[in-house]
């Protein structure tokens, strides 16, 4: 099982580069995470670990 996570820091980016990668890479759509967020980490909602 493979996992992936993406992130882009500014709302005007666009994650669609890594998203391809990622597929091509094989990792299912329900297994790609991605974050749309600023490098400020102040009110960003802390992710749970995956085991």
């Amino acid at each position: 099982m493979k996992f992936a996570y993406g992130r882009v820091s500014a709302k005007d980016q666009n994650p669609e580069r890594q998203l391809i990668k990622f597929r091509e890479l094989g990792i299912e759509e329900r297994f790609i995470f991605v974050d749309k967020q600023s490098g400020n980490s102040s009110g960003r909602a802390i992710r749970p670990c995956v085991p």
